[in-house]
């Protein structure tokens, strides 16, 4: 089993309409193969508790793709769940392999050193692919 905290963000749809995608932590629970939820709390809970409900799962090579896994033959309701579960999953995985390769931490952010900008994070922070970012670090 896995803990994984979930942040809160804030994201643009395609429309460029912004919006917030609720936060929480997530237990995960695997057998080597798939992937599925055990419980949460937060903002991601209610979402969360429905997967489990209709026993959603995911394979764990789908995590490891940049789009969410295409899926046939199941209700739409149901789809959209697992949708929603890689969505948080990945996102809590993110976090938790950035956070692995911090570089500075808040004492010496608010100290005026620098850090390296963490592999990935261009894109979420809306910067240039080879643009150097500093005092950036992550907390829990």
């Amino acid at each position: 089993m896995l803990a994984l905290t979930i942040h809160a963000e804030e994201k643009q749809g395609r429309d460029g309409q912004k919006f917030w995608m609720r936060g929480g932590v997530l237990l995960i629970q695997s057998d080597g193969k798939k992937i599925w939820s055990v419980t949460a709390s937060g903002g991601i809970e209610k979402t969360v508790k429905e997967g489990i409900d209709m026993k959603v799962s995911l394979y764990l090579d789908s995590l490891n793709r940049n789009t969410v896994p295409l899926i046939r033959d199941i209700p739409d309701e149901k789809i959209k769940k697992i949708h929603s579960l890689w969505h948080i999953v990945r996102r809590g995985l993110l976090r938790h392999k950035f956070a692995a390769k911090a570089t500075i931490n808040k004492r010496e952010f608010f100290k005026k050193k620098t850090g390296n900008l963490l592999p990935g994070l261009q894109r979420h922070l809306g910067c240039a692919k080879r643009a150097k970012v500093s005092k950036l670090f992550l907390s829990d």
